[in-house]
């Protein structure tokens, strides 16, 4: 009897520990708004809470940030990550090398839609994380006022705490603007496992994440990039953007700004806090 007790407990322990290393922390929809030569720093933050025996013990998630537009088609992007556990002290989370390639562009002030593909490398940095590589589309559109943008991504692990098969993650955003450079929107983020092992059906005993809720997004200009007025015509590839009618003396369309999100997100599955709080800002010189 005590044999088998120890077993259990050890069983539900490395569960704790497997499903720590491949919660999401962090809620961000990726989108490919850049530019030949632009600059671009982010720091990405979240603080879960509402807990019960089946949800990852993360409190909060950070992410920090920094990319350069190699050309209009390619934008690599450095980051380190970062979390905290119920009764732990933060730890560095991954190392993120990722690449977003822009195949169809949105023209700046035109409806349509938008294409790009996304590719990472993340590699552990404590004992406690595993090594992935995820993958997939980017889709973004829009029509007058109201926008969106969806990732459809494939993530596999590999090396220490691997797990088997393919796990699915979607995150998708729509938003409308409801004045000058302030939107309202609502995000959807899911996340279910191993795709391919056992049944090949999540259900929330195997650990499906479920999230949805409001966002309230603001743009910001910012000093720099000043010149003569003129309107560009420049080429956007997500719904970041803010419309300019000026181009700086650098070749850039417009001065350098801020896009800062705060949300609230609200679990609806058992392995899912009960409520995520995130405040994102993505800045663009």
């Amino acid at each position: 009897m005590r044999i088998a007790l120890r077993s259990g407990l050890a069983a539900t322990i490395l569960g704790a520990l497997t499903c720590t290393a491949s919660a999401q922390s962090t809620f961000h929809v990726k989108e490919f708004d850049f530019k030949q030569g632009d600059w671009m720093f982010e720091t990405i933050n979240a603080h879960h809470s509402g807990f019960n025996p089946r949800t990852s013990p993360v409190r909060a998630g950070h992410e920090l940030g920094i990319a350069y537009a190699v050309n209009n088609f390619w934008l690599p992007k450095i980051l380190l990550t970062f979390d905290k556990d119920e009764g732990r002290d933060y730890d560095f989370q991954r190392f993120l090398f990722e690449n977003t390639f822009t195949f169809k562009p949105l023209e700046e002030g035109r409806d349509g839609l938008g294409f790009a593909w996304f590719q990472s490398l993340e590699t552990a940095m404590n004992g406690r994380q595993t090594n992935l590589t995820a993958f997939g589309p980017i889709i973004t559109g829009q029509l007058g006022k109201f926008s969106f943008s969806t990732n459809t991504f494939f993530e596999k692990t590999f090396g220490q705490n691997d797990t088997p098969g393919l796990n699915f993650l979607f995150a998708g955003q729509a938003r409308y603007e409801i004045m000058d450079k302030v939107k309202l929107g609502f995000e959807a983020y899911t996340f279910i496992p191993e795709i391919g092992v056992g049944s090949g059906r999540a259900t929330p005993n195997t650990g499906l994440m479920n999230r949805i809720g409001p966002v309230l997004i603001f743009e910001v200009e910012l000093p720099g990039r000043g010149g003569a007025a003129g309107h560009g015509g420049g080429l956007k590839g997500g719904m970041g953007a803010v419309k300019q009618a000026a181009k700086g003396v650098d070749g850039k369309d417009g001065p350098a700004h801020a896009e800062i999100e705060f949300g609230v997100l609200f679990g609806t599955t058992d392995h899912t806090p009960d409520t995520t709080a995130k405040v994102n800002m993505h800045v663009k010189f």
